[in-house]
């Protein structure tokens, strides 16, 4: 799957002409693309524009990076933030709240660092990171929101446990 597909969109309007420079997610590590029907994590670095003025109260509940979250779609399944999950064509992560860790002055952004987890069935998903942040901006609060999408294949697991068997066919270990 492509690893680096991504979205906009201010206040619930697309952006057709692309993301804010500097609002942006980054995987730390390139995530699977084939994976076994257990959890699994990606690792994001997030960030944001150093000349927003954040909302860290009205609707920022006290955080710079008010919603982090991880997103799954069967292939074929509208696939958007706002699609509730179920249990077997949509799953959603637990929602994080972050503070900036690190701040680049010279290149003009803030960023975090985050781990998220997900445990998905067998099938062809596509994932994707959702990401939230609230400016002000002329006495109003925008609400910036980022998704950062890759395919993901959740094999069937192929073990034998009552054979004692330790390893599937493409050679991961059993759970």
């Amino acid at each position: 799957g492509d690893y680096d597909y991504r979205e906009c969109w201010d206040d619930n309007e697309y952006r057709n002409f692309g993301c804010q420079d500097n609002f942006n997610a980054f995987w730390l590590e390139t995530p699977p693309s084939v994976h076994m029907p257990t959890e699994f994590n990606v690792s994001v670095i997030v960030t944001y524009p150093l000349g927003w003025d954040i909302d860290l109260f009205e609707r920022g509940n006290g955080f710079e990076i008010n919603h982090l979250n991880m997103h799954a779609c069967t292939i074929g399944q509208y696939c958007v933030p706002q699609v509730g999950p179920d249990t077997s064509t949509v799953f959603h992560s637990t929602t994080l709240k972050l503070n900036a860790t690190t701040v680049d002055y010279e290149q003009g952004f803030a960023s975090a660092e985050s781990i998220l987890f997900l445990t998905l069935n067998p099938g062809i998903w596509t994932v994707f990171v959702h990401l939230r942040v609230m400016e002000l901006l002329d006495n109003q609060t925008v609400q910036h929101d980022l998704a950062y999408a890759f395919e993901l294949s959740v094999l069937e697991e192929k073990c034998d446990k009552q054979k004692g068997e330790t390893f599937s066919e493409n050679g991961d270990r059993c759970e």
